[in-house]
């Protein structure tokens, strides 16, 4: 049986030869043949024959050509060396990223946190160094406000320790009338200047009202005049200074039971105006006795209690005058004593 169409692969070589060489012969082809033949001129008479053999030549329906191997080549220099750098560039900076996470981040850190305690000490030590030397100098103010008290005091001391020495210019004990020819008298409302129980006592029975006793034949500008006095009863009493008894015109000093004293200027018998007022413990309070001392010198009035320090003023209404003591009664009956009164002229 004749071959299939689509399989000259597979036909015997004897007949391939045959069907060769009637393709090589031409032969004449009748006019009925060329009306059937499909490729007319070309296949001879044997239509069907020829188109027989032409199938043997066909090429089979799967038939494809071979796909031409492609050579294999390798990367170009340029795309090598592109890949080196950035594999070079990915491991460099790994590495640079292990470095500054594993060394250079720690140690960084540790720096500033070495500054910042470094601050923080140095703060502290400012602080504590500012502190000592505030705490220093408050210190030395201390020691200097407490050496010029000191001497201040000392001064002071030294001005009373200077007036009262020395041989008084005046000095009466006050028992009895003596050459200073002090004030007796009795006042019209009771009381008055007597002297009474070895003390020349200076009384007043009238509400707002000074009883003075006078040493008539005093005079004196610079000085130091000194008297104890008891407040036997009632509001308190003190020392005249730089009096001028005829016109009512003095200084009084009055120290009350109750630990308070001051100075008063009266320029007539209606007019007497307070310039210190003013208290001291170094006054000792009640039916006691103090040692009540004013020191004038120019316009300078200082005023001393038991010998101790407690006020001073600057006033120029009077410059001499005589010295005197008195008792006051702002509320009630007062009745002072005084003993053994000196004047020390400066």
């Amino acid at each position: 049986m004749p071959p299939t169409p689509g399989s000259a692969g597979t036909m015997p070589a004897q007949q391939r030869q045959q069907a060769q060489r009637l393709e090589s012969s031409p032969r004449p082809v009748s006019s009925a043949q060329q009306a059937h033949s499909p490729v007319a001129g070309y296949y001879g008479t044997y239509s069907t024959k020829t188109e027989q053999a032409s199938s043997y030549y066909a090429p089979p329906p799967s038939f494809k050509p071979p796909l031409a191997k492609r050579s294999r080549q390798g990367l170009g220099k340029g795309a090598t060396i592109f890949l080196s750098v950035i594999a070079f560039l990915m491991m460099f900076s790994g590495v640079a990223l292990i470095y500054y996470a594993t060394t250079a981040r720690p140690s960084q850190l540790r720096i500033q946190a070495t500054a910042t305690v470094q601050t923080i000490v140095t703060a502290q030590s400012q602080a504590t160094t500012t502190a000592q030397m505030q705490a220093k100098a408050t210190a030395q103010a201390q020691v200097h406000a407490t050496a010029t008290a000191q001497t201040q005091a000392q001064t002071l001391q030294n001005i009373y320790n200077t007036a009262t020495s020395g041989t008084p210019a005046l000095s009466s004990p006050l028992t009895v009338q003596d050459g200073a020819n002090w004030s007796n008298y009795n006042a019209v409302s009771g009381g008055g200047c007597a002297f009474t129980g070895d003390a020349l006592h200076a009384s007043v029975f009238q509400s707002h009202t000074y009883v003075p006793c006078f040493a008539q034949i005093s005079n004196f500008s610079n000085f130091a005049f000194q008297v104890q006095m008891t407040i036997l009863q009632g509001d308190g009493g003190g020392l005249v200074f730089r009096a001028n008894n005829a016109n009512v015109q003095l200084y009084l000093l009055r120290i009350s039971h109750d630990g308070l004293f001051g100075i008063s200027v009266s320029r007539d018998r209606k007019t007497i105006s307070p310039i210190l007022d003013d208290s001291s413990p170094a006054i000792k309070t009640g039916a006691q006795t103090n040692l009540v001392t004013v020191i004038a010198r120019n316009s300078t009035i200082s005023i001393y209690v038991n010998k101790e320090f407690i006020g001073t003023i600057n006033d120029t209404t009077y410059s001499a005058g005589q010295i005197g003591v008195f008792a006051y009664d702002n509320t009630q009956n007062t009745d002072v004593a005084f003993n053994d009164a000196n004047v020390w002229t400066l």
